[in-house]
């Protein structure tokens, strides 16, 4: 199996924030040379400041146009993180359906694109597909329909793809964090505030428990949250293990609740989940 060393050149989607950004800047300093995607100018100023061996390359995975410019500019890499994506929450009785396509489209359609855009960029000298996806492509819960529909889809896609790629020399792991500090779910919880204020009374009655619940966890994500460094260091274990595992399922907590929920009875669990969700 071929691992990543220093020196090898990493695509990175979505690396203006969060945990694209966090890993952007431990490969760098690792050695490694990275393509960082950003959607503007001002984002790519920023990141090309922070680090000279971050080069900010313009990529919307909504626009392949995008990705295969990107790809030209590249020419080989060794690994790719697939790590841009959005958040959306709302019952699925009343979610926006042009919010939902919006989700899918960024999360699921936009990590197909890029892995159709970089991945003949790996093949040359073997390489690493990450896809970044979360505990909850394993388990959802009220509200976070929307975002787990994306992220079980984009399991799919993931265990698809490495199964199809596996004569080829190139690795795919999956990596499933819990709550991560990022703005991700900053534009998710405003949205939540929004939604309460157009809600009828019956619609409160029915589902304003658990909006609010998960309005709390967003506002409180930096103190119950895992920083997104510590996503970071498991992005580089998996590009650099010889033989890495196909998934990791990040946080002491996270892995509990998978246990749980493969053991358990679907309404056991559902219990489980429900009572984590009433207010405090």
């Amino acid at each position: 199996m071929t691992a990543t060393r220093p020196g090898d050149v990493i695509i990175i989607t979505g690396a203006s924030t969060g945990i694209g950004l966090s890993a952007a800047i431990a490969l760098a300093e690792r050695g490694y040379r990275i393509a960082a995607g950003v959607r503007n100018g001002a984002d790519a100023d920023r990141l090309r400041a922070i680090h000279d061996r971050i080069e900010p390359i313009i990529m919307d995975v909504t626009d392949p146009g995008t990705l295969c410019a990107a790809a030209t500019a590249i020419g080989i890499a060794a690994g790719l993180i697939v790590n841009a994506g959005i958040a959306v929450a709302g019952p699925v009785e009343l979610i926006d359906l042009g919010a939902l396509e919006r989700v899918l489209a960024v999360n699921v359609v936009g990590a197909a694109a890029t892995v159709q855009a970089f991945l003949p960029l790996l093949r040359p000298h073997g390489g690493r597909v990450i896809m970044m996806s979360s505990v909850s492509g394993r388990m959802s819960v009220p509200v976070l329909g929307p975002y787990a529909a994306s992220k079980h889809a984009l399991e799919a896609l993931s265990d698809a793809l490495r199964l199809e790629v596996s004569g080829q020399d190139i690795e795919v792991a999956i990596l499933e964090p819990g709550s991560v500090t990022t703005p991700i779910w900053g534009k998710a919880s405003s949205a939540g505030d929004t939604m309460l204020g157009h809600l009828d009374e019956r619609a409160v009655e029915r589902y304003g428990g658990f909006i609010g619940s998960v309005r709390a966890k967003a506002h409180g994500s930096s103190v119950n949250s895992m920083a997104p460094e510590t996503v970071a260091r498991v992005i580089t274990t998996a590009l650099e293990a010889c033989r890495p595992r196909t998934r990791y399922t990040i946080g002491t907590r996270v892995r509990l609740q998978v246990m749980l929920s493969t053991l358990l009875p679907d309404r056991w669990f559902d219990r489980i989940k429900l009572r984590a969700m009433r207010p405090r």
